[in-house]
Parts: structure tokens; sequence; C-alpha cells
């Protein structure tokens, strides 16, 4: 086969034309001449609608018919699939077309095409060819009777057969993508006869996004409407060219021949400059979606796991908003609203369309969405919210949205003055605003201030609200430390609440957080099953259930209840705080850390008061405990700027992360101050397990002394659990320095998940036992050379000799503190004791006493 040698195009680019401009294209046609000259059967080219391919297919028949080959062009049709041979029916002669007979038709056509000498076949729209003219181009191409020069839709599907050229490799293809912003800049300038100023140049690369049809209609609209100008500095527009009428004719035509839904999925998403769920839209009209997106008019999204629908072009958004009557737009938005369904994922989107759109759903939905925008703290948009359902008659219950929305944003003393108004009265809204007092005055720590606020308004509430009040005062006052009169108030709310009601999953959550730090994991996990799983505030419940099986010594159970919570369709943000807190237990801080901060980040915490600051906080603690402190200090700023973040939730945990910076920067006595002050914290707090995990931080950094007793004491009152009573354990068999007793115990912390703990122990295990060897040879050689001493020191406890006896022969602290496994600091103290018992001043007169005496 000849090569199209004679049509050879050269288009320099610097030379333009709108109507034949090859400017960002020299490439494709190199590359189609190169194939042409080769033995393959022709090229497919394949491109976006916009981006010039018609253009250029025509271009390639022209100028190979002005070189005197000969030419076939035709053009792909949907109206004309439907006839057999219709692209092509100009190849054949009026006689041709009588009669039904196809095989007569493909064979007449063929015969015109092979007549002529060496031509080239240029289709557009290939993919709309019909049957019979398809077989025709695959026949060609397997024959080589001509170049071909195919032109596909990427957005539109081609047939199996005709696909066949490139999937097999018959034909090759050619993706022909959008111009880039240079080539874009430099048709213009050409179109223009001069330099573009940067505002220009940006604002036709952002309007055109790589389209050669759009940026003709935006200069030739600019042109019409006089809204370009040449002044010094270059090319210039005076606004902004989406509003041309050339612009929005364009825009127009390309919904021609659409569905007769389609307008109103288009008006939906053209409302707002939000997204919208395509589950919402495909409502509307299923095919209407499929006809847009093939088109390339609305384009399709995943954001965490839900698809949403929007316009492809922001022009193409203003062009159908500004063709929307006032009544399409009112029945739109009525059947958006109708169509959304309720208790989705993406309320704020919603809400934002809501607002945008100027759409009426009853006041209840609204203020639905305001308290869901308080609860991922967008006071802003709750605001809003709120003045949206006081237009629609939204009354009180709008004002207390407005009042919280204050609370949290810049006017907090007009919020409070408003909840103090609508908390004196009685009733639904009066019960809320007493019940956002109290969490005010549970963020400032005045917890007494708090449950005042729940008792007076459970005094004026009908039954059902008042059950709701004593169900948050009885988590308040477990708050406070006084757990057996919240167990109390908790469970006389349970007899008298049904399943499902809001009182009765808070006063759960209650029950099982004190289970839970009682160490009664089985009693917490028997409470939580009878909680709905999906809603927040219930799921809470699953979380304690699920660390009271981790303090108990039961990770495998903690991991199944995450399972669980999983599989009934509760919320992530739980599970994942589960996991974090397995993963923290077992000592992989880092990706404990990254948990609670999905946990942070997917948390709605209305209704759960603080725990996006308790997970903030035991975040800290993870990347503290992981060595990270910058990204611990990041925390625990974040922790120190939030307004709902009662400190009885999160203080303790912010007290620990803070001492394991100190013990990182080897400040030990900060550091066990910190740890101190930490235990005091969540023993106020009636949080008797997370205390444990306090004293035992004192254990790992080496003041057994000070940590000893109290973890036994704690380990009793837990009932014997397990993981306390093994914290107690360890920490008495390091201040025995019993070896052989501390290996042992690494074994029993593995098995209750506690694999960095049963590392430490190891290891810590084997230093006693291979110092006590040491100080058994080192007291051995020094009887023998020296003798033993004269008379045993009298009132020194074993410990104290131990120390004193290596302090005489001149071993160092430090030495002693590695020997022992002791702090440097806890040496010292040792033998100041032993001096004062001895009535000694000093290692000098110790040597004497000890050796000499």
């Amino acid at each position: 086969m000849r090569s199209l040698e004679a049509t050879r195009i050269d288009v320099p680019c610097q030379t333009c034309d709108l109507d034949t401009s090859f400017q960002g294209r020299v490439e494709v046609l190199r590359s189609i001449e190169v194939i042409a000259g080769g033995m393959a059967p022709g090229v497919v080219l394949r491109a976006q609608r916009g981006h010039g391919l018609s253009r250029l297919l025509k271009e390639i028949a022209r100028r190979t018919a002005d070189s005197g080959r000969p030419v076939v062009h035709a053009t792909g049709t949907a109206s004309l699939q439907s006839v057999p041979m219709g692209a092509l029916s100009h190849l054949l002669a009026p006689g041709d077309l009588d009669g039904d007979n196809e095989l007569l038709l493909l064979v007449r056509a063929r015969t015109a095409i092979t007549d002529l000498t060496d031509p080239v076949i240029v289709v557009d729209d290939a993919h709309l060819l019909d049957d019979l003219a398809t077989a025709m181009i695959l026949q060609l191409a397997h024959e080589q009777a001509g170049f071909l020069v195919l032109g596909v839709r990427a957005e539109l599907p081609a047939s199996a057969d005709l696909s066949t050229l490139w999937t097999q490799g018959v034909m090759r293809r050619i993706d022909i993508g959008p111009l880039d912003a240079s080539d874009i800049v430099a048709i213009a300038e050409c179109e223009l006869g001069g330099p573009l100023s940067p505002s220009l140049a940006l604002h036709l690369s952002d309007l055109t996004e790589g389209s050669p049809a759009r940026l003709a209609a935006l200069i030739e609209g600019g042109r019409e409407d006089s809204l370009l100008e040449l002044r010094e500095r270059g090319w210039v527009h005076t606004t902004s060219l989406a509003s041309t009428g050339r612009i929005r004719r364009y825009m127009l035509g390309r919904l021609e021949g659409l569905p007769p839904g389609a307008m109103d999925i288009l008006g939906a998403l053209s409302l707002t400059s939000q997204s919208l769920p395509s589950v919402v839209i495909r409502t509307l009209d299923t095919d209407a979606v499929s006809e847009l997106l093939g088109r390339g008019i609305v384009t399709e999204t995943s954001e965490q796991g839900v698809n949403h629908l929007s316009v492809a072009h922001p022009i193409m958004r203003e062009v159908v908003r500004n063709e929307l009557s006032d009544n399409a737009i009112a029945a739109i938005t009525t059947s958006v609203v109708d169509a959304w369904p309720r208790g989705d994922n993406d309320h704020l989107r919603r809400a934002h369309w809501l607002l945008e759109s100027g759409a009426a759903p009853p006041a209840a939905d609204v203020i639905e969405l305001g308290e869901r925008a308080l609860a991922v703290g967008d006071s802003v948009l709750a605001a809003q919210l709120a003045s949206r359902a006081t237009e629609l008659g939204g009354g009180d219950q709008a004002l207390l949205i407005e009042a919280k929305a204050n609370t949290f944003g810049s006017d907090p003393a007009a919020g409070e003055a408003t909840l103090y108004q609508l908390a004196s009265g009685s009733g639904r809204v009066a019960a809320l605003a007493a019940t956002h007092l109290a969490e005010r005055r549970l963020s400032d720590g005045k917890l007494s201030e708090a449950c005042s606020h729940l008792e007076n308004a459970a005094a004026r509430a009908n039954q059902d609200d008042a059950q709701l009040l004593r169900a948050r005062q009885s988590f308040i006052t477990y708050l406070a430390g006084d757990t057996d009169r919240a167990h109390d108030m908790a469970t006389s709310v349970l007899a008298v609440t049904k399943n499902g009601d809001e009182a009765r999953d808070l006063a759960i959550v209650t029950l099982t957080a004190i289970a839970a730090n009682r160490g009664q994991a089985e009693s917490a996990l028997r409470l939580a099953s009878t909680v709905d799983p999906r809603v927040v505030r219930a799921a809470v419940a699953w979380l304690n259930a699920g660390l009271a099986m981790l303090f108990t010594g039961q990770p495998a159970q903690a991991r199944q209840i995450a399972d669980r919570l999983s599989e009934q369709g509760g919320p992530a943000s739980v599970q994942s705080l589960i996991l974090g807190w397995i993963d923290l237990e077992q000592g992989t801080y880092e990706r404990a850390a990254q948990r609670f901060e999905q946990t942070i980040s997917t948390l709605p915490v209305l209704g759960t008061v603080g725990l996006i600051a308790k997970s903030t906080a035991v975040m800290a603690l993870a990347h503290a405990q992981a060595g990270n402190e910058s990204a611990a200090r990041a925390a625990l700023h974040d922790l120190s700027e939030m307004a709902i973040a009662p400190r009885e939730l999160s203080d303790g945990l912010r007290r620990r992360c803070l001492g394991w910076l100190a013990h990182s920067r080897a400040e030990g006595c900060e550091a066990t101050d910190w740890f101190l002050a930490a235990a005091d914290a969540h023993r106020r707090a009636g949080q008797p397990m997370f205390e444990c995990l306090a004293w035992y931080d004192l254990v790992r950094i080496g003041q057994v002394d000070r940590s000893s007793e109290a973890l036994r004491e704690l380990a009793d009152q837990c009932g014997g659990a397990a993981v306390p009573a093994l914290y107690a354990e360890h920490a008495r068999a390091i201040r025995d320095q019993d070896g052989p007793a501390v290996l042992g115990l690494a074994e029993r912390f593995e098995r209750a998940g506690r694999l960095r703990y049963a590392a430490e122990a190891a290891s810590g295990g084997a230093r006693m036992i291979s110092a006590r060897e040491s100080q058994i040879d080192i007291a051995e050689e020094d009887d023998r050379l020296l003798g033993p001493p004269a008379r045993p020191p009298s009132g020194l406890t074993r410990r104290e000799i131990e120390v004193a006896r290596l302090a005489a022969r001149n071993v160092s602290s430090r030495d002693i503190a590695a020997a022992l496994h002791l702090s440097s600091r806890t040496v010292d103290n040792h033998l100041h004791r032993v001096y004062r018992k001895l009535d000694i001043h000093g290692r000098g007169e110790l040597t004497a006493e000890l050796l000499d005496g």
C-alpha cells in the first residue's frame, strides 16, 4: 500500500487558525504519517467530545483530497444507525438502495471503494456506524484495501466488533487528550493577533479545560459581546467570558437530544456548588443519568465509598441555572428532597444543597441537619440552618440550634443567654437546652453545676424527657467519681425505659463504663449487646465492653467485639477506637496513633460527650510512647483548643502523655510527677483501670517502690482482674529483684495481649538473673580476699544491703542501677537511708562500716 507521503502535512506551530489549527496536534499527525508509511491498514483516533477530533478528521480528508488522492469521508450518526450502510450510503447508486438484500449492499459499497486507487477512508464517529457499515470497515482493514482513519469518542462505547481493530492490534489507536495551557494560549494569540495578559491566559485555560471547540466559542463570544479589549499589556477580558451568548449556545447545543428527565437532573446539580450523591440523582431518572455520563456532561466520583455526581464544567452549571424558571426550580428541589434518603452519610452536603438551592423541606428536617452540623463542629453551617429553619416555622427548636451554634461560635455569651431562657420553660426544648447547658458546665469542669441544670430541668419535664435528663446526669455523676450513685441512677432509668430509647442508651453507656472500670467484662458485654450499634451514642457502650475485655486480659474477645460492631453496621469510628486501644496495649504505638486519628476524623460527637477529646488525648499518648514528640505535641495542642472537652475524660491521658515525653528527654523526676498526677486524675474520676495504667507507667520507668502497693490495692479494688493483678505482680517482683519471677511473667503478659510488656519482662528478668550472678561472683571474691563483714549491718532492708555492699566496693550509682534494674535516683535514695540508719556521712565511711568493721 502506498504511503501518505503525497499528503504530508506540515503545520508550523506559530501558524494558527481557529478553524484549521493543529496547534498541539502536530505529534498526532506525524504519528499518522509514520503509520501510513508502514504496513498498517490504518489508525483509530480516540478523543473526548470538544477536543477537536472532528475538525482534525475533516482537515486530513481535505488535504488528502487536495493532494489528488481519492478520499472517502463519512460521519456516523445515531439516526443512521438503524439504516443498513447508512453513513456510507453515498457510495451506492440510487438503484442500489432498492430491495432489502444487505449482502448485496455490502458488496456494492465494497466495490465502490476498491475501484478507487489507493483510497483514504476517513470516518468520524465510527462507533455510531450501523452493523453493515462496520462489517465493511472490518473487511477493508483486514484486506488493507486502502488506508483507514477512524474517529471514536472516548466517552461512548464502541461495538465489540469495531473495538477488535485496536484490541487485537489490527490498527493502532491514538488517544487525543486535551490541549495543554501553552497550546491554548498560542491558538488564542494567533486568533486575536496579539499577546494575552496573564489573567486572560489563566481564565481561558480554566474555562476551556483543553477543549479547542470551547476555546473557539469563548473567543468568538468575547468578540461578539465586546468582552475582550487590547491594552498595552495585551488582550484582557473585562468580565467572565462564560457569560457570553456564544458559549451559552455552545453549551445548550450539547444538551440537544437528551431524555426528558435530563434537565431536571442537571437542574438539581446546578443549584449548588456541591456534588450530590448518585443514589439521590438516580432516583430521579436512571436512564437520563447514564446518557449524561455517556456524553461527558456529568461526572461521577467516589468519596469514602459513596458515589457523587456533579456537572462536568462550571460553565454548563451556570447555563443550566439561567435556563430554569422559578417553577422548575421549585419542582426540582421538591423531587430531590423527597428522593434524599434519611440517615444517609452525606448530611452536610445535603445541608449545603438545601441552603444554596432555596429548597423548602419540613422545618424538622432542617433542624436535624443543624444538629448534625453541630455534631461535627461546624457552628457556622448550624447557624445558617437554624436561620433557614426559623423561616420555615421551626420555632423554639430552631432557636435552640441557633443558641447552640452561638455557644460554639463567635458569641457564646448570647448563646448561653438564650439557652437559659429556653431552659426556664417546660417541654422537650427546655430539656434539651438544660442538657446543653450541663454539657457547657461539664466542659468547664463544673460537674456539680452541670448536674444542677439537669435536676432542675427534670423537675419540670414530662416523664420521657425526665428520664433522658437523669440518664445524662448519671454519666456526669460517673465522671465526678461517684460511681455508686451513678450506677443507681442509670439502673433506675433502665428500669422504666424501653429498648431504643435515647435515655436507655445513655444509661447503658454509663453502666458499661462503670463495669469496664471495675473489671466486670461479662457484665459490660451483656449490657452493650442490648443496644443498637448503628447509633453512635449506643455504640459507645460496645466500646466500653471492648475496653473491659482488654483490661481483663482478653484481647481476642475485644477484637471480636470490634468485628461484631462492624458486621452489625456500627460506626467505623468506634470500631477503629477499639482496635486502636488493642494496638496501644500491644505496644504497636504507631498503628494505634493511626487508628485514633481515623476515629477523630470520622466521629460525630453530638450525644457522645467528649469522645473526640478522649480520642485525641490517647492519640497523643500513642505518639509520645512511640517517641514522636512533634506529633504528640500537635495532638495536645488540638486537645487544648477543644470547646467540648471535659477534663475528667481526657486529663489523666494527657498527663500520661506528658510523662512519657519527659521520660524520652531523660527527665526522670518530671516524668514521675506527671505519672503520679495522671493516677490522681483517674482516681478522682473513678477510673481504677485507667489509674492502673498510670501506676504501671511508673513501674516501667523504674519507680517500683512508689507503685507496687498502689497496684496491689487497685487489683483488689478491681476484683482481682487479670491485668491489674499482673501489673501488681510485676511491680512486686521487680521490687524484690526476683529475676525468675519477672522472667515468668513474660509469658502471662503475652497471653494478655501485652506484647511489649512481655518483651520488657523477658529482658528485665534476664538482666536481673545475670546481675545477681555477677553480684554473687563479686561477693565471693571479696569474701575470699577480705573475709566477710565483721558484723551484719543492723536495721537495713534486703535491698538497702544490696545497694550498700556494691557502693562500698566503689561501684557507681549508675552501674548499681543497671545491675539491680533500678533508676539512679532510687539508688541514691537507698544510700541516703543507709547513711541515716548507720549514722555515717558518705561512701568512705560506708566502706569502713561494711568491710573493715
